[in-house]
């Protein structure tokens, strides 16, 4: 059994909300395929099963696992000032939908399909952030 090591990098500027008082994300991101020991609390993005292999668990899939874990960070960012001294709880995919920015993802390898539809269910849940993708 052969098994691939692909790597995702990612660079971004995005602001999770419309307020722009949110604070911004800007750190590089590195991920790894592969199970590491810990798994994201939420799915925000939902992987899916090829039918070709179905026993290859595509959430562990390093597109699948960065996207989710940028989701995760804007949804994280949910206080939203008002005003001077008030704050408001912003529900998670207003969060998402009102994020805005730049996010540059390269892929070491051939993406799967399940890891292109994670691409596009991350443009659909933050339409505001722009996607670019180099494979390499």
């Amino acid at each position: 059994l052969l098994h691939q090591r692909v790597v995702s990098y990612a660079e971004m500027n995005v602001e999770p909300c419309a307020a722009r008082k949110c604070g911004s994300l800007r750190s590089p991101r590195f991920q790894q395929n592969g199970y590491h020991g810990v798994r994201q609390g939420r799915d925000w993005i939902l992987a899916t099963t090829l039918p070709f292999n179905r026993n290859v668990d595509r959430s562990l899939c390093s597109e699948n696992q960065l996207l989710s874990h940028v989701c995760e960070d804007l949804a994280g960012s949910r206080l939203q000032l008002s005003g001077p001294s008030r704050q408001q709880v912003m529900p998670e995919q207003q969060l998402l939908a009102g994020a805005r920015g730049w996010l540059m993802l390269y892929v070491t390898g051939a993406p799967c399909l399940s890891c292109i539809g994670a691409m596009r269910q991350f443009q659909l849940l933050a339409p505001g952030v722009q996607l670019s993708i180099s494979i390499g």
